[in-house]
């Protein structure tokens, strides 16, 4: 499987110049828009504008605080991750290449079972019981080459050395974090049985939906979601997910989209 931050399939060349983001939305020339089922991997999982994030950069930015020293934002980062991950340890690297040689991967792309993705459990939004020992977070910080972290479900330090990163990329991943933990409280209610039928490519999880079909009919799927006004991942191995807000005419469009057979 291709890193999720990885384009080299060319699908995203489909996709016209896009000059505006807001929320799940993005909007080329001509006012033509489409709702982004790929969010960046999950890394956009709370929309292409996370709340509070541009005033949070602005204020470590006015400081000049963008090399890679030590600073307090580490010690606020990890104490926003023991909120999210309570009894874990954490480990900070500076981009998901550098993560890879820690953890002793042949590339940048990680096994699907390292990661753990927010809203993946109904009920339980931020559930990491089942997640491995050791594990990586999507975190919800929509930047190309964020830093990475690792968590390991006790307080014994992850058994790898980590990187000094950019006061500005700390504060933009605290932001993240607590970002995350409110919206699992207050994060638009999706009306996720529509998305229970017998989808005949898709299965869903939580907010998810998992691709199903043969690999070989996906690049014609994903024009034709693109045709209709939807962004599909770039690469078939990661989840499309859900977003909220969609208008009637949008959920419908999607549920026929959905239900299409090859």
């Amino acid at each position: 499987m291709m890193d999720w931050l990885d384009t080299a399939s060319g699908l995203l060349e489909k996709l016209p110049p896009i000059g505006r983001a807001r929320g799940y939305r993005l909007y080329a020339s001509g006012e033509r828009r489409f709702v982004d089922l790929w969010q960046y991997g999950g890394k956009a999982l709370l929309g292409h504008t996370v709340p509070g994030l541009l005033k949070t950069l602005k204020n470590d930015a006015s400081r000049g605080l963008f090399a890679p020293l030590p600073h307090p934002g580490r010690a606020r980062l990890e104490k926003a991750l023991g909120k999210l991950f309570p009894g874990c340890s954490f480990r900070i690297y500076r981009d998901r290449a550098t993560l890879s040689k820690a953890l002793k991967t042949p590339d940048a792309a990680l096994p699907d079972a390292t990661l753990w993705r927010p809203f993946w459990d109904e009920g339980a939004p931020l559930a990491f019981r089942d997640a491995p020992l050791t594990f990586v977070p999507v975190l919800p910080l929509p930047w190309m080459n964020a830093p990475e972290i690792v968590v390991r479900k006790d307080k014994e330090a992850a058994d790898v050395a980590e990187d000094f990163v950019s006061p500005v990329f700390l504060s933009g991943l605290a932001r993240a974090v607590y970002e995350l933990i409110a919206a699992s409280q207050s994060r638009p209610p999706l009306n996720l049985k529509k998305y229970d039928r017998n989808f005949p490519l898709w299965k869903r999880r939580g907010i998810y939906l998992l691709f199903a079909g043969e690999m070989s009919l996906y690049e014609s799927l994903f024009a034709r979601f693109l045709d209709r006004g939807f962004l599909l991942p770039p690469d078939p191995a990661l989840p499309a997910i859900l977003a909220p807000g969609l208008s009637p005419g949008e959920d419908a469009a999607l549920v026929s989209l959905l239900s299409f057979t090859a």
